[in-house]
C-alpha cells in the first residue's frame, strides 16, 4: 500500500510530528521513518505516529502491525480504520491465521558453532519441525552521533528524494590525494643577523585519508632577524618551535619596519622578527601580515572580525617572551597558547595603554571568543573601547555581547558598525545569525542574509546563514542550494562544503557528505571538526578503518572527550581489534567513570574475547551508572541469552521495551527468547515489530523466513530470507532455506544456486545434500522430458553424487535414509534408461 501525499490529521499540532511529515512529503522517507521512530520511542501511546509510520513504511506486514498500534491508542479513528481496510483489501493474507501446532525445523549445530539448516524439505513432508535455534554475539553500537555545530540529529537513510537536482560532489577518491607542498618551518640555530626562509615537506602517504603532516596556518612563514646573543637567541627559538614544525635560516640583514615590509613581501612572509639593540637595550620588532583566507575557513572564527592586517609591533621589557608567544599563538590560531601566555596582565591596568598592548589586549579578547569563553572577553573589550575606535574590536564585541545573552544592544551595536566597518556584509550577516536564534524572528534573519549579499555577493558566508535558517525550517532542498551557493561563489570556502556535508548527512546521503567532508580536509587540513565529522560520516557508512583514523586525527587537534574515545573503541570492536578498543573505552572512562557508553564497548570488547566474566561486570557496572540506559539493557540480554540464562535475559529485554517500546534490537531478543520457549505467535509478532525499528535485525528476518516457509508463503519466505543473506555474518543457513522455498515453488536454478552456496558455507549440513539431489533430480526430469537426454544425464548424475553425500554423512538411525536411497535407486534406473537408449 503505497503512502503517496500523506494527508495530515485535521487540528494536528505536534511540532515535530509536523516536522517528519514535511521531511517525507521533500522525498526523504528512510529519513522520516527514522525520526519517526525515535519520535514513538518518546511518544509510544500517539495514535497519530502509529498511523503515519503505518503509511511511511515499506512492507504491508509493517503496516499492518503499526496502524493496529494507531487503533490500539484510538480505536475511533476512521483514518485509521480506512487504511486498515484498504490495506487488508490489497493484502487479505495480513489477517492472523491459527497456526498448526508442532510445525518445527530442524537445525543442526556444526562443530564451529555455526547455525546448519536441516531436513526443511523432510519437515515440511511429515508435517513436523523444531524451532530454530541461533548462536550469536551481537554488537550493539551506541546511538548514532550528532553532527558538529548544527542540532539537527545524525539518521541513516536509503533514499534520495528525486526531486532534488543531482550536485556534482568535488572530484576525489575515498583517501585523500598528496597535499600540496605548503611551507613548513624549521629551526637552525645560528648567532648571526639571518632569516628564516620556507621548506617544503615530504610528501603525505596516500594511503592515509588525512593529511598527517600540516602547520597550523599552512600559509605562514616566519623570517627571524638579528639574534643579538646566544642566550636570547635560544629562548627566541624555544618559543618559536612550539608554534612551527620546521624552520630555515639564511643571512638578510633587517634593522627597521620598512626592510622588514619589504622582505616580507619578497618572500610572501607571513611574520618577519628582528631584534634591534640600542646601547644594550634590546627590542624585538614583529612586523605580520595575514592570509584571509585562513581566517575565512575556521569554523570557530567566523563570526569574528580579525584585526588588520599588515601590523606592527614592537616588544620589550621584562615580559617580551610572553608577548612573543602570545603574537605566536594568535597568527597560528592556537588560541589557548595566547591565553596561558597574557593571563591576567590587563586585569588591573593602570594608565595610558600604547598601541602595542592594545593590540596584544585585542589578541587575548580575541582568543578567549576562539575557544568559545565570551563572557571573558566582555571586560577586555570594554577596557579597549576607551582607547580605540578600531571597527574589528567593536565588531568582536557586540558578538560577545550577543554570545552572553544580551541580542538586543548587539543588533544595536552592529547597527552602528554598518557605516564604518571595511566589510558591512560581514556586519549584516552577524545581525542575521543573531536574530536565525528565534523562530519568531526568522523572516529578520532571512531579510539580514539576502541583505548582506546584495552588500557583497561574492560573500559565502551569508549564504551558510541563510541555509541553516532553511534547515531549521524543514526546507531542506531550498538549504542545499543556498549551501550549493557559498561553495559556488567561493570555491576555496571550506566552511561551504562542511556545512553542506552536515546537511547530506543529516539527510543520510553519506557519499555525498564524505566527499564534501574530505575536500574541505584536503583545502583546509588540521581543523578538528572536520576531522570529527568526517569520523562520524564514515561511522554511520560502516568504513570502521577510515573512521578509526578520522577520530584518531581529530584527538590529535581538537579536546579529548569520553565520546571520541567510545566511537574510536567501537570501530575497534568492529575491526576484531579488542585490546585496542579495551585500551579506547579505558581512556574514556579515566576522562568520565560514568559514561555508559563506554562501559558497553568495553564489556563488548571482553565478550568477544570470550571474557563473559569480565563483560557482565561492566555491563553491571555501567547500569549501576545509568540504570535505564536502554543499549546496556539490550546488550546484557542478549549476553544473558548466548550463556544460556532466557530468565535473565527476559528481564533485561523486558526493562528496556518498557522504557523504549519501539527498540528494535530488544524487540529481535525478546523474539528470539519466546522462539526458544516455543511462544511462536508472540516471537513472530516481536520479529515483525523489530524489522521496523531495526533494519538490520538479520536474525529477526531469518525467522520470519523460515515461519513463512514452515506456513508454505514461499514469496514471503524468500524476501526475508533474501534480506537475512544480505544482513548476516553468517548466511549459510538462509541460502539453505531459500534454496528450499525456490526449489518448492518449482525455481530449479535459484534452488541448486543458494543450495551449493550453502553447502560452500556450511559443508557439515548434510539436508542440504538432500536437497541438492531432489532439486537435481527434478531438473533431470524436465530435460528428459524436454528431449534433451544427455543434459537430464548430467543432472541425474550430479543427483546421485547428491544423495550419496547425504547417506554418508548422515547418522544410520535417520528415518530419511530410505528416502535418499530411493532417490538414488530412482536416478540409476532413469540413467540406465538413457544409457540403453543410446545403445
Amino acid at each position: 500500500m503505497n503512502s503517496g501525499n500523506v494527508v495530515r490529521f485535521m487540528g494536528m499540532s505536534d511540532d515535530k510530528l509536523h516536522e517528519i511529515i514535511e521531511l517525507e512529503e521533500q522525498g526523504y522517507r528512510a529519513t522520516a521513518v527514522r525520526r519517526l521512530s525515535r519520535y514513538l520511542k518518546d511518544h509510544p501511546n500517539s495514535a497519530d505516529g502509529w498511523y503515519y509510520m503505518a503509511r511511511f513504511a515499506a512492507e504491508p506486514r509493517q503496516q499492518y502491525s503499526a496502524i493496529q498500534n494507531a487503533l490500539k491508542y484510538d480505536p475511533t479513528s476512521e483514518k485509521a480504520r480506512d487504511f486498515l481496510e484498504i490495506l487488508l483489501e490489497e493484502h487479505p493474507n495480513l489477517e492472523p491465521k491459527r497456526m498448526s501446532r508442532g510445525i518445527k525445523i530442524a537445525l543442526a549445530v556444526g562443530v564451529i558453532g555455526l547455525i546448519v539448516l536441516a531436513g526443511i524439505l523432510v519437515g515440511i513432508s511429515a508435517g513436523f519441525f523444531e524451532e530454530p535455534t541461533r548462536e550469536v554475539i551481537i554488537v550493539i553500537p551506541t546511538a548514532s552521533p550528532t553532527p558538529v555545530v548544527t542540532d539537527q540529529p545524525f539518521v541513516v537513510a536509503t533514499d534520495t528524494p528525486t526531486e532534488v537536482p543531482a550536485i556534482t560532489p568535488p572530484a576525489i577518491t575515498d583517501t585523500v590525494p598528496a597535499q600540496t607542498s605548503e611551507p613548513v618551518l624549521t629551526i637552525i640555530p645560528l648567532n648571526t643577523q639571518s632569516v628564516f626562509v620556507s621548506a617544503t615537506p615530504a610528501p603525505t602517504d596516500t594511503n592515509q585519508p588525512l593529511a598527517t603532516q600540516e602547520v597550523n596556518n599552512p600559509s605562514a612563514r616566519l623570517m627571524l632577524l638579528s639574534s643579538i646573543d646566544e642566550t636570547t637567541d635560544q629562548t627566541i627559538h624555544g618559543l618559536i618551535d612550539p608554534a612551527y614544525l620546521r624552520l630555515e635560516m639564511t643571512d638578510a640583514p633587517v634593522t627597521s619596519e620598512a626592510e622588514a615590509q619589504s622582505l616580507a613581501g619578497q618572500e610572501n612572509a607571513a611574520l618577519v622578527v628582528y631584534g634591534t639593540n640600542n646601547a644594550g637595550e634590546f627590542s624585538l620588532h614583529l612586523y605580520a601580515q595575514e592570509d584571509t583566507q585562513q581566517t575565512q575557513n575556521r569554523p570557530e572564527l567566523l563570526a569574528l572580525s580579525r584585526l588588520s592586517s599588515p601590523w606592527y609591533m614592537t616588544l620589550d621589557g621584562g615580559d617580551w617572551q610572553n608577548s612573543l608567544k602570545a603574537a605566536l599563538g594568535y597568527l597560528t590560531y592556537q588560541h589557548q597558547e595566547v591565553i596561558d601566555a597574557l593571563g591576567t596582565r590587563f586585569d588591573n591596568v593602570r594608565g595610558v595603554m600604547g598601541e602595542d598592548d592594545i593590540r596584544l589586549a585585542a589578541m587575548l579578547a580575541y582568543s578567549h571568543q576562539a575557544v568559545g569563553n565570551h563572557q571573558a572577553a566582555l571586560p577586555l573589550y570594554d577596557l579597549l573601547i576607551g582607547y580605540t575606535e578600531d571597527t574589528h574590536i567593536k565588531a568582536n564585541r557586540a558578538w560577545a555581547i550577543a554570545e552572553t545573552g544580551d541580542y538586543e544592544s548587539a543588533v544595536t551595536l552592529y547597527l552602528s558598525l554598518m557605516d564604518k566597518h571595511p566589510d558591512p556584509s560581514f556586519i549584516q550577516t552577524n545581525i542575521g545569525e543573531i536574530y536565525a536564534r528565534f523562530p519568531e524572528s526568522a523572516n529578520s534573519a532571512r531579510l539580514a542574509f539576502d541583505e548582506a549579499i546584495q552588500l557583497n555577493p561574492r560573500a559565502p558566508r551569508p549564504h551558510i546563514g541563510k541555509g541553516r535558517l532553511l534547515v531549521a525550517q524543514n526546507d531542506y532542498n531550498a538549504a542545499l542550494a543556498e549551501f550549493d551557493n557559498a561553495v559556488s561563489v567561493a570555491p576555496d570556502y571550506t566552511p561551504g562544503y562542511y556545512a553542506r556535508a552536515q546537511l547530506r548527512a543529516t539527510l543520510g546521503l553519506l557519499d555525498d557528505a564524505y566527499s564534501d567532508i574530505t575536500y574541505a580536509i584536503n583545502l583546509q587540513p588540521g581543523i578538528a571538526a572536520y576531522y570529527l565529522l568526517q569520523g562520524q560520516i564514515l561511522y554511520e557508512k560502516k568504513e570502521w578503518q577510515l573512521a578509526r583514523q578520522s577520530f584518531e586525527s581529530y584527538l590529535q587537534r581538537g579536546t579529548p572527550n569520553p565520546e571520541i574515545y567510545t566511537f574510536l573503541a567501537e570501530a575497534y570492536v568492529q575491526m576484531t581489534n579488542f585490546d585496542a578498543a579495551i585500551d579506547a573505552a579505558n581512556k574514556a572512562l579515566e576522562l568520565n567513570a560514568a559514561y555508559a557508553p563506554a562501559w558497553l564497548q568495553r564489556a563488548t570488547a571482553y565478550w568477544a574475547k570470550n571474557d563473559t566474566v569480565s563483560a557482565l561486570k561492566d555491563f553491571d557496572q555501567g547500569l549501576q551508572n545509568e540504570p535505564e540506559n536502554v543499549d546496556l539493557l539490550v546488550a546484557r540480554c542478549t549476553l544473558y541469552a548466548d550463556l544460556g540464562d532466557d530468565g535473565a535475559a527476559a528481564l533485561d529485554c523486558d526493562a528496556a521495551l518498557t522504557l523504549d517500546p519501539v527498540n528494535g534490537q530488544a524487540l529481535e531478543q525478546r523474539g528470539l527468547i519466546r522462539a526458544r520457549a516455543g511462544d511462536r505467535p508472540g516471537a513472530a509478532s516481536d520479529f515483525q515489530e523489530a524489522i521496523i525499528y531495526f533494519p538490520e535485525a538479520d536474525e529477526a528476518y531469518f525467522y520470519l523466513g523460515v515461519y513463512a516457509l514452515q506456513e508454505r508463503r514461499y514469496e514471503d519466505a524468500i524476501k526475508y530470507l533474501t534480506e537475512n543473506i544480505r544482513l548476516s555474518p553468517e548466511p549459510g543457513p538462509a541460502y539453505a532455506a531459500r534454496g528450499v522455498a525456490y526449489r518448492i515453488s518449482g525455481q530449479w536454478q535459484q534452488a541448486i544456486n543458494d543450495l551449493e552456496q550453502a553447502l560452500l558455507l556450511v559443508p557439515e549440513d548434510e539436508y542440504s545434500y538432500y536437497e541438492l539431489g531432489m532439486a537435481k533430480r527434478a531438473l533431470a526430469d524436465i530435460a528428459y522430458e524436454a528431449g534433451n537426454a544427455q543434459q537430464a544425464l548430467i543432472f541425474y548424475q550430479d543427483a546421485q553424487s547428491a544423495f550419496t553425500s547425504f547417506i554418508e554423512r548422515t547418522d544410520a538411525d535417520n528415518p530419511y535414509l530410505d528416502d535418499a536411497q530411493q532417490g538414488i535407486n530412482y536416478v540409476n534406473a532413469a540413467m540406465g534408461v538413457i544409457q540403453r537408449n543410446e545403445n
